[in-house]
């Protein structure tokens, strides 16, 4: 990967983002994202479980959560496209 500037996508300092940082911010988001849908996992689990509507609050804020991430993660993209380049797996 270059060190080619994303100039759409700009953080609180205004300055552009190089590829690789665009890209390391995407990979990210996504942790974010997988967090989120465990979240959501989590509570859908405990409810089915216990029939319990207090279970569901995991679910409820891991659905947030995932809209959250979603949307940053599009600006991201549709600003930087090169940062869609999908990573190697890391070793577990």
């Amino acid at each position: 990967m270059s060190g080619r500037s994303c100039a759409g996508y700009r953080p609180s300092t205004g300055a552009p983002l190089s590829e690789k940082v665009a890209t390391a911010a995407a990979d990210l988001v996504i942790g974010f994202a997988i967090g989120s849908l465990v979240n959501q996992e989590t509570g859908v689990r405990g409810f089915a479980l216990s029939a319990n509507e207090s279970f569901l609050q995991p679910y409820v804020s891991g659905l947030t959560e995932q809209r959250d991430t979603e949307a940053t993660l599009r600006g991201l993209l549709a600003a930087c496209p090169a940062a869609a380049v999908i990573s190697p797996p890391r070793p577990a």
